[in-house]
């Protein structure tokens, strides 16, 4: 008898309907230490052929918004009250501190963690919605699908143009005439296909609610797309869908997602997390698709919240699908649960293994910003994993206790696949606040366990941006890359004390350059309000990512022309005066030439060179002051 939960499937009930089949699996629990007894059910759903869209064919974008601007009921008794309290009674209990009490991550000065930048720039327009909720996904061609909470943006990373500046979910959308508030995007890029998955929720009441996925044709992000509209409210229970994560398997898009009840906060109003199995294939060539939802997954009859899907390394799609949760609305604790979905459908089994953490984890407190001002941290949950090499790695929320600090874990369970996984966590110790951290893969080959960690940062002194960390074979963590520094304090949206953070942050492997990963976090711009800004982070080229803090406070207006055969001019302008340096990269990172050192006035300027000398190529132009990257520009010389 094996040491570990054991599903069987005992019974299907074949009610005949039109669009839904049900499958009822008993839960029969042989752990030496816990008796569970538990149900999983699962139904089918055919969804009828899609409508069509060709992004670059839609021209009218109404870009709507409608956020309610009021605050939490004080003394409010529901979740969203008592997640306050629980903040409060661990602030209380883990105060600031000016020092931290204790040693914090167990850094290495291995000049192995030098990361780099080749590319960076800022993404998605902020269109009064909060919170930012980025993601992206980069096809292997290097054309970008960056994602925020209101729009979709298209980049070719080769050549540096945005080929749709922005466009709103809801005109992405349009087509399938259902015109709700549009909101919490995922995109995923599937390299096995050379296609995109992009989806996103619809509506937040039950007569309203739909998942609306999106399934690219080619590998162009700008053709025909075959959208979807999945119903949000499946069990016909007055429910509606929320916190959507994704992930892919050798034929499959699966999909977790909380069910909620209408009218009151997502913290009380949460009943349960399900799972969508949805075919790729049918989505591509725009078949009706054929669909299974799973639910009840629970744990001593309580269920298990935010299943956050795991993803692969470098290890090919496969069946297999592995799932983790955690006690995340709990003062602290220090339960993982690790959850398989073993084959699909009818044949689908299930094991649950609870493991327990040798590092506790708490609800984090507000983080702070400069001038008194705060960010909304939310709870304790799983928010970005991955297996590699028999290992499982997440990140999540946490409190540092020895600073006081919102801050995140990281936790490496090993031989999950056995009746015995093994696990070691982290929480990180330092002077800054972190939330809503995801994680990638970046090392080289399919033996390393080289991780890179994102996390949005912020302190009482320091203004929100996000930051970077190296994971490496031996354990240890680089120390912080500061990817994008912010320029400024981030309002609150209305009356509210405390601005929404983020909700989650993206990162992708580039499937077909090793050691190289793209990512998106936000920023507090100038006008107070978040940013997008996206990146790629590389352990094996570029420019050091202490030297690519690209400045806010300069505004491009033109480079041309680029292609060029001689003379290139770029247009800027700077907020006060610098003394600037210009100079010229290939894209090794390997200086080329030292152009200019100038004073350079506040105000419009035009700087030009002429690329003769230069043989045909990519380079990158830099401009930069003492303290900071001005400008990182990519110039083809033809």
């Amino acid at each position: 008898m094996k040491n570990s939960l054991q599903i069987f499937i005992l019974l299907r009930n074949t009610i005949p309907f039109i669009f839904e089949k049900k499958l009822v699996l008993v839960i029969i629990a042989i752990f030496s230490f816990s008796n569970i007894d538990a149900q999983l059910e699962s139904k089918s759903y055919t969804i009828p052929a899609p409508v069509k869209v060709n992004l670059s064919d839609i021209k009218e974008d109404w870009k709507p918004s409608l956020q309610n601007m009021e605050m939490p009921v004080p003394g409010s008794t529901s979740k969203r009250g008592k997640l306050l309290e629980l903040k409060e009674i661990n602030e209380n209990k883990y105060p600031r501190k000016k020092k931290n009490t204790k040693d914090g991550i167990q850094k290495s000065g291995d000049e192995g963690f030098n990361l780099y930048i080749e590319q960076a720039f800022k993404a998605n327009n902020y269109m009064n919605r909060v919170p930012n909720d980025n993601d992206l996904a980069i096809n292997n061609d290097g054309q970008l699908i960056s994602v925020i909470n209101s729009s979709i943006l298209i980049y070719d990373t080769n050549a540096d143009t945005v080929q749709i500046q922005q466009l709103s979910f809801d005109a992405f959308a349009s087509v399938l005439e259902i015109p709700n508030t549009k909101f919490d995007p995922r995109v995923l890029y599937d390299a096995e296909n050379d296609k995109f998955i992009l989806m996103m929720l619809n509506g937040f009441a039950a007569d309203n609610s739909k998942i609306i996925f999106g399934f690219s044709e080619t590998n162009d992000a700008t053709g025909l797309w075959n959208l979807y509209a999945i119903p949000g409210n499946p069990l016909n229970n007055n429910r509606w869908s929320d916190f959507p994560m994704i992930v892919m398997t050798d034929k499959d898009v699966f999909l977790t997602i909380n069910l909620i009840i209408p009218d009151v906060s997502w913290q009380e109003g949460f009943e349960e997390t399900i799972v969508w199995q949805i075919n790729k294939e049918s989505g591509y060539t725009g078949q009706e698709l054929e669909t299974f939802m799973y639910q009840n997954f629970t744990y001593e009859d309580k269920p298990l919240r935010n299943l956050c899907p795991i993803k692969n390394g470098t290890e090919k799609f496969d069946s297999e699908l592995y799932f983790l949760s955690n006690r995340n609305f709990a003062e602290s604790n220090d339960t993982i649960f690790l959850v398989h979905l073993q084959g699909e459908g009818d044949d689908a089994e299930i094991i649950v293994k609870p493991i327990i953490s040798p590092q506790a984890y708490f609800v984090p407190p507000q983080a702070r910003q400069p001038e008194n001002r705060f960010f909304d941290t939310n709870d304790a949950r799983v928010l970005s994993a991955l297996k590699q090499n028999n290992k499982i790695q997440f990140v999540q929320n946490c409190l540092d206790t020895a600073t006081g600090n919102a801050s995140i874990l990281h936790g490496i369970i090993e031989d999950f696949n056995t009746e015995n996984p093994t696990m070691r966590a982290v929480i990180f110790s330092d002077t800054l606040e972190y939330g809503y951290p995801n994680i990638s893969y970046i090392g080289s080959g399919d033996e390393s366990d080289q991780t890179i960690i994102t996390v949005n940062h912020s302190s009482n002194k320091v203004y929100s941006g996000w930051s970077a960390f190296v994971y490496n074979d031996d354990g240890e963590y680089s120390e912080r890359f500061s990817v994008k520094e912010g320029v400024n304090y981030v309002l609150p949206f209305g009356i509210n004390t405390s601005q929404r953070w983020g909700d989650y942050m993206g990162s992708q492997r580039k499937y077909n350059e090793e050691g190289v990963v793209w990512a998106v976090g936000s920023f507090g711009n100038i006008i107070r309000r978040h940013s997008t800004w996206v990146a790629r982070l590389s352990l094996n080229k570029g420019f050091p990512a202490s030297q690519t803090n690209i400045s806010d406070k300069v505004n491009i207006v033109k480079v041309f022309p680029n292609p060029s055969l001689e003379f290139v001019n770029i247009e800027f302008s700077l907020e006060k005066p610098e003394n600037l340096n210009f100079n010229l990269y290939d894209l090794q990172g390997k200086l080329v030439k030292k152009i200019l050192n100038e004073h350079t006035k506040k105000g419009m300027n035009n700087f030009s060179f002429n690329m003769n000398p230069l043989p045909a190529g990519i380079y990158i132009l830099q401009i930069e002051s003492k303290d900071q990257l001005i400008i990182s520009q990519k110039i083809i010389k033809q």
